[in-house]
């Protein structure tokens, strides 16, 4: 099996990071139709129609740790898991993630899952902390994986419906000592 380089991010913004400098670093998000079009793709999500982040990128006054805040909104068009019509949806949401120089991040071999517990700052990558990326990823955890257009309900099986299937008559067949 050949390793492959990961893909480009469809939606890239790097922000400088200099954990050690006590400039913050805000910074608007619009992510282009074609950006739209290639998260949607990604997300498998007929279209994301507008998505838009306000980002504030700040440090830590012990000057090893980075703190990245967005709040983000999306207009996003899937189909009705049920009916296969269209839902728009609006996504509003917030979120933080840290960062620290690589010389910092823990590098263990055994990995402890803790669902109650902050996740741990990623490693400062070269070239600074891809914002857009970091918006992408939530947005994909913040899509709805089961859409449904209003009103839509699934339609309740009746024991006549069960028995109209092609398999229903082998409950009256019965083995010989039985």
């Amino acid at each position: 099996m050949k390793i492959t380089a990961p893909p480009e991010p469809e939606f890239s913004r790097l922000l400088a990071a200099d954990p050690t400098s006590a400039k913050i670093i805000s910074e608007q998000l619009n992510a282009s139709s074609s950006e739209c079009a290639a998260l949607a793709k990604r997300f498998g999500v007929e279209a994301i129609q507008d998505l838009r982040a306000d980002c504030r990128l700040s440090g830590f006054a012990t000057g090893n740790r980075m703190r990245l805040e967005v709040t983000f909104s999306a207009e996003v068009r899937q189909l009705c898991v049920i009916t296969l019509e269209p839902v728009d949806t609006s996504i509003n949401a917030k979120f933080a993630r840290e960062y620290t120089p690589p010389a910092f991040t823990e590098d263990t071999q055994e990995i402890v899952i803790d669902p109650d517990a902050d996740d741990p700052p990623e490693a400062i990558p070269e070239g600074g902390i891809d914002a857009g990326e970091a918006v992408a990823e939530q947005l994909g955890l913040e899509i709805d994986p089961f859409p449904r257009a209003p009103g839509a309900e699934f339609e309740e099986i009746t024991e006549n419906e069960q028995a109209d299937h092609p398999f229903a008559q082998l409950k009256n067949l019965k083995i010989d000592g039985d």
